[in-house]
């Protein structure tokens, strides 16, 4: 059996295969038609492959280049319409998304940006007062990583902490549409897939799944019900966060905006 009739077994409202082999178009297979779910591949953002990510699969599309190169006016990949779901439309109904996707990319190249200064308390020194450690700099600089230069007199009783922040942050990989809105999903300080939920202005809500490893096909799916959401990533269940109050305002057209990840913070490195 291949994986589309598992899928239909499920009987979704509609499915995007993302399998055609020319065009601009994303249809959806077969049991729903009409132009209000039709996708669409952005021009020069795309391109196609021979090897599938699921089995039974034809192609599959990839990013066209770096972030810098070719997404830093519009991440956009390709858009589905969220046929009013995650809206106030769809509020009082229960019903998920799910998709695939292998994002590939390798989280210590990632977050070696550059280095930080950071500083430490020398308890010979009177009064508490603070020196400043400096890192030799980062890769840019031909500095090595991580080196730290210590100030006269330290004899290496002082505490220092080193803020981490090339690592934290977040980049979107699938968004709603509009500026009135953080729904989607997100990479988050490099270490996990958070689905987010939440309008501006409203309540807003997120469930996080930790993932070891990016550099294989990842099986996503967003659950929301009247009273909770969560995130599953490849079976492992994010925590079930609770709806108290509603997450969603007026609007309820919108698409599905698939996108190239962008950097997670302004200190790590591009995707």
């Amino acid at each position: 059996m291949s994986y589309a009739s598992l899928i239909f077994k499920d009987n979704p409202e509609v499915v995007w295969a993302l399998n055609e082999p020319t065009g601009a178009v994303a249809y959806t297979d077969g049991f729903v038609s009409g132009l209000s779910y039709e996708g669409q591949y952005l021009t020069g953002k795309y391109s196609r492959s021979a090897l599938p990510i699921t089995y039974g699969g034809k192609v599959s599309f990839h990013n066209n280049g770096s972030f810098l190169s070719n997404y830093s006016s519009d991440a956009t990949i390709f858009k589905l319409p969220s046929v009013n779901k995650f809206t106030s439309a769809t509020k009082s109904g229960q019903y998920s998304l799910e998709f695939w996707m292998n994002i590939d990319f390798n989280q210590k190249s990632l977050e070696s940006g550059a280095f930080q200064t950071i500083s430490f308390l020398d308890r010979n020194l009177d009064g508490g007062f603070y020196n400043t450690i400096y890192t030799s700099g980062d890769n840019a600089d031909g500095g090595v990583p991580g080196t730290i230069s210590y100030p006269d007199g330290y004899d290496g009783g002082g505490i220092f902490q080193l803020n981490a922040a090339s690592r934290i942050g977040e980049t979107a990989l699938m968004k709603l549409s509009g500026t009135d809105t953080s729904t989607g999903v997100y990479i988050k300080d490099l270490d996990y897939l958070v689905f987010r939920l939440g309008d501006t202005g409203m309540a807003q809500y997120e469930s996080a799944v930790h993932v070891s490893d990016f550099n294989k096909p990842l099986h996503i799916v967003c659950v929301y019900t009247p009273k909770s959401m969560r995130i599953v990533v490849n079976g492992k269940s994010g925590n079930v966060v609770e709806i108290d109050d509603s997450p969603f305002n007026e609007v309820i057209s919108r698409d599905m905006l698939f996108c190239m990840p962008s950097r997670v913070s302004t200190l790590s490195k591009y995707f």
